[in-house]
């Protein structure tokens, strides 16, 4: 048995593909999950979607049926057998919180808080989301070229050498 997951975003309030726009607060966002058995004989799939970094953004309002667990942050429908060439699909739909968080990046795990909703099934999709201007600017600073001690004495040396030509 071989299975095949996949899955798609649609921004229902931007009336838009979810990966191709931003997500402002308050959007909602319909995710499919796909499972397709690609072999000859019948599979048995459990379709299980893990949502930790999408519910840094947003809450579940509809779980399409399946079950969410707050500790784990996974929606599960359970298991189904696909006959050979069968697919079928989940639809569940979030909605971006009112208030966008700020939270700083996480050390730990560079893709917390990075206001991106990444979320995989087969493929990942990932929705940007309008993020406000600390989290903008928390994110250029992480962009700027690391430097050490080395650096750092060449730079002071050179500004202290300008400072005393003009003084």
């Amino acid at each position: 048995p071989e299975t095949v997951q996949s899955k798609e975003a649609t921004n229902l309030t931007q009336n838009a593909d979810a990966s191709t726009v931003v997500a402002k607060a308050s959007d909602r966002i319909t995710y499919t999950v796909y499972v397709e058995n690609v072999g000859q004989v019948p599979a048995t799939a459990t379709i299980t979607e893990e949502l930790a970094d999408v519910m840094e953004y947003a809450t579940i309002q509809d779980n399409g049926g399946g079950t969410y667990n707050p500790e784990t942050h996974t929606l599960t429908w359970g298991s189904v057998t696909l006959q050979p060439g069968e697919k079928t699909s989940r639809l569940f739909t979030v909605k971006v919180n009112d208030q966008i968080a700020t939270t700083a990046q996480g050390q730990s795990e560079p893709g917390s808080y990075d206001c991106v909703m990444t979320n995989a099934f087969g493929n990942t999709v990932n929705v940007k989301v309008n993020c406000e201007a600390p989290k903008v600017l928390e994110q250029t600073v992480s962009e700027l070229p690391k430097t050490g001690p080395t650096e750092n004495i060449i730079f002071a040396g050179g500004l202290a050498a300008l400072v005393t030509y003009f003084w």
